[in-house]
């Protein structure tokens, strides 16, 4: 009576081990860095919508740092492309974050996807905020001017925001 006990419990122990070891093995052919980027990308946006920026502030730290390092080695990867922005965006630095999302509009053209604005159009909202942070209305508006109307209450805002950003656009040229 006691084998076949043993006999299951030896199984069970097995199998366990063997998914332990499969899992581990998952883990290092995906990279630490990758786990740590979308660990660090999850508690980030969680902190923000809990309205903690000190989590907030460290969690989007490590997203930057894991994403820079990911960039390196996969510089079209639009998880990596999109995570790594929208950290810098966080971190006030419109200037990178920008640079970023347009590259992963770049991929996202050279891999054929037709309207990245429909796929992807959070793209669209951030380029237009990091240009108006950047005093560059016109390129804000371009990117405004196409945001879908899928995103809702955002886009309604962008729409009532246009004309001004327009304006201030056309004034800053005509200086």
């Amino acid at each position: 009576m006691k084998t076949p006990v043993l006999g299951r419990l030896l199984t069970t122990l097995i199998l366990v081990a063997a998914v332990i070891l499969g899992a581990a093995a998952q883990a290092s052919a995906l990279g630490l860095p990758c786990a740590g980027f979308h660990n660090a990308l999850e508690r980030a946006l969680i902190a923000e919508r809990d309205r903690n920026e000190p989590k907030a502030t460290e969690c989007w730290e490590k997203v930057r740092q894991h994403g820079e390092t990911l960039l390196a080695a996969e510089p079209e990867n639009i998880s990596y492309l999109m995570g790594t922005a929208r950290a810098y965006y966080f971190q006030g630095d419109g200037r990178h974050a920008a640079q970023l999302w347009e590259t992963a509009l770049e991929v996202l053209r050279k891999k054929g996807v037709p309207d990245p604005q429909d796929a992807y159009p959070w793209i669209y909202v951030y380029l237009g905020l990091c240009y108006a942070w950047l005093n560059e209305p016109a390129k804000a508006a371009e990117y405004w001017r196409q945001v879908p109307m899928s995103i809702g209450s955002v886009y309604t805002t962008i729409q009532e925001q246009l004309p001004a950003l327009e304006a201030a656009g056309a004034a800053k040229e005509a200086k």
